[in-house]
């Protein structure tokens, strides 16, 4: 009888676990196929919206408007400016010369106010650091002209000219447009007759007319004020 029970409670503990195992793997069978549903209803990730299109700040085209007829105007400016050099102080007791007379008597006009009038020729350094009659190169430029009714530039006359600023227009419009053969007027003090030469510091220039072209016809000189 013994054997018997124990028979009985061995088999029916197997059939016990036997079916838990079954309900554990219809469970998973379950659990799997649930899993799988979700995924197949999973929509699709959304596309990001458009970019909206940026939007134009009042007022922008009117700027650039302004700023392109603002650079018109600074061109028009530029054309109106006068060829001219004024000197810094008006001028008193000024003698019209030419420029032959201060090479032939420089000590006459040794401090004093000259003016003469003659064809532009060139920039130059003849007028620069020389000590006796100084005039540094970091500071000034210089210049020459021509011989009175030829194409010889008189390197015996000395003429010297502040550097002028940056924001200084009208002259360095007119000292950059300078071509050879400008008619001048040219106004300055004679500081110096070093090498028995006259050293001009130059105080005013005037831009009386342009060089003529090859082929043009004579003319009279045109006035840059």
């Amino acid at each position: 009888m013994l054997r018997a029970s124990s028979i009985s409670l061995i088999v029916a503990a197997t059939i016990s676990l036997a079916g838990v195992q079954a309900g554990l793997a219809n469970s998973n069978e379950i659990s799997n196929g649930l899993i799988a549903q979700k995924a197949g209803d999973a929509k699709p990730a959304a596309k990001p919206a458009p970019k909206a299109p940026e939007k134009k700040e009042p007022g922008k085209d009117a700027n650039s408007k302004e700023t392109k007829d603002t650079a018109k105007d600074s061109k028009a400016d530029d054309k109106n400016i006068k060829a001219e050099i004024e000197p810094d102080v008006p001028l008193t007791n000024v003698n019209t010369v030419t420029p032959d007379s201060l090479i032939e008597k420089p000590k006459e006009f040794l401090g004093k106010n000259v003016k003469f009038t003659a064809d532009f020729a060139g920039f130059c350094t003849l007028a620069l650091n020389y000590k006796p009659a100084f005039r540094p190169q970091k500071t000034h430029i210089s210049f020459l002209v021509r011989k009175t009714e030829t194409k010889v530039p008189l390197s015996e006359l000395k003429l010297a000219l502040p550097i002028p600023k940056e924001t200084d227009k009208t002259k360095n419009k007119l000292l950059t447009s300078l071509k050879d053969g400008d008619k001048l007027e040219v106004t300055g003090k004679v500081f110096s007759t070093a090498l028995d030469e006259p050293w001009v510091d130059v105080l005013a220039i005037k831009r009386l007319s342009e060089a003529k072209k090859t082929g043009d016809e004579p003319g009279g000189d045109e006035d840059a004020e």
